[in-house]
């Protein structure tokens, strides 16, 4: 424990790794909360150009406007309304046609045109779903009177319209809210990120004391740092935790405490994939290059955006080796259900990175194995000279 409190204190003499560890990760904090803290996604500014003017353009349009994801900009010049959706001032486009309430009264099949900026795509995709329901809404307000006109009750209109009564429950982010779905995953990601930095410069500064490695065994040298570089780092993941869960006061079903330890066991998984690369580069920058390259796509691959079951077979293997991945699956079950004590079974797909100890080990040997070597061509010198 003294030889950990003294890597702790080298830590703490680093300008940059206090940085890492103390201000960098609340700014981050501050600042994702700030762009996710509206949670719903509302307002959506889009353009409708009512090229009918009649009672049905007119309903729908005000469905339209009723919706809270929406807001609408009417324009009666299609020109003008085409210019400025490029120019992005609005990301949907509806165009009402010409002859609509007639089609809809002669019972034909009117053709409402709907453009939407892809190039954002969760924002674009929220914006033509918004649109499609107002729309499905209104056309169906329209459909059942002019049903009631032609002597049809209201209980055959109805099953007409929709025969099945559909309830659609998502089993996670009930509610679409951005904060309680984005948030925390992006949070882990960056948690990660910073972690591998701090672990890389820790170990750099290690290797750099080569008397420490003759004086102390490979495996208590490498423990004492894994101790001194883990345990701010675990505060930090545990504060990130009370932040969503405490402060914030996100639903979570499951266990808290299963969460925190599986924290602990990303560090261990962390930590020896960067002093591998450490001890093997000798050089923190390239060590903190490849560790860059290797989790740049941990958000992409934890699974939340993108289900991992439809991932090429290349990223399922990049994927195992992320270990952000892997505790984002444990998050995600805590998410939706209750937890106990048989979840820890879970983490056991950590353990193919206790692997990496022999390396780790079998190069420290070789390491001090090579500076006792220097130092004792040193002594020899300095003694045929003397």
């Amino acid at each position: 424990m003294l030889l950990a409190k003294q890597l702790l204190l080298n830590t703490a003499n680093s300008r940059w790794q206090l940085w890492l560890l103390s201000a960098s990760p609340l700014i981050i904090m501050s600042v994702l909360y700030l762009i996710f803290s509206a949670g719903i996604v509302r307002g959506i500014d889009i353009a409708v150009i009512d090229l009918d003017h009649s009672q049905s353009s007119r309903l729908l349009s005000r469905y339209l406007n009723a919706s809270p994801t929406l807001t609408v900009t009417d324009y009666s010049d299609a020109d003008a309304a085409i210019t400025a959706v490029r120019k992005g001032h609005y990301s949907a486009l509806v165009t009402l046609p010409y002859g609509l309430h007639r089609k809809l009264a002669n019972g034909r099949q009117p053709e409402v045109d709907i453009r939407y900026n892809g190039q954002y795509l969760l924002l674009g995709k929220q914006a033509n779903s918004a649109i499609q329901q107002a729309l499905a809404s209104g056309l169906q307000k329209l459909s059942t009177k002019s049903s009631l006109l032609k002597g049809l009750n209201r209980q055959q209109i109805a099953f007409a319209l929709s025969p099945v009564r559909q309830q659609i429950t998502p089993l996670n982010n009930r509610n679409s809210n951005y904060l309680a779905f984005l948030l925390p995953a992006i949070m882990i990601a960056l948690w990660q990120l910073v972690s591998v930095m701090a672990i890389s410069n820790a170990c750099a500064q290690l290797i750099a004391q080569p008397a420490l490695f003759t004086q102390y065994r490979s495996i208590t040298l490498w423990l004492a740092q894994f101790i001194a570089i883990a345990l701010p780092l675990w505060l930090l993941g545990i504060a990130g935790l009370a932040f969503l869960y405490g402060i914030l006061a996100l639903p979570l079903v499951g266990s808290l405490s299963l969460l925190i330890v599986g924290q602990l066991i990303s560090l261990i998984a962390l930590f020896l994939i960067v002093a591998v690369l450490s001890i093997i580069f000798k050089d923190n920058v390239r060590s903190i290059s490849i560790c860059a390259a290797l989790f740049a796509p941990a958000f992409a691959f934890m699974g939340v955006t993108f289900p991992s079951s439809d991932m090429p077979l290349a990223a399922l293997i990049w994927r195992q080796i992320i270990p952000s991945s892997h505790y984002m699956q444990l998050f995600l079950d805590q998410l939706s259900r209750s937890a106990n004590l048989l979840d820890v079974v879970t983490l056991s797909q950590f353990l193919f990175f206790f692997t990496l100890c022999l390396p780790l080990m079998f190069f420290s040997r070789q390491y001090r194995t090579q500076i006792l070597q220097e130092n004792n061509s040193v002594s020899k010198a300095v003694g045929e000279t003397s």
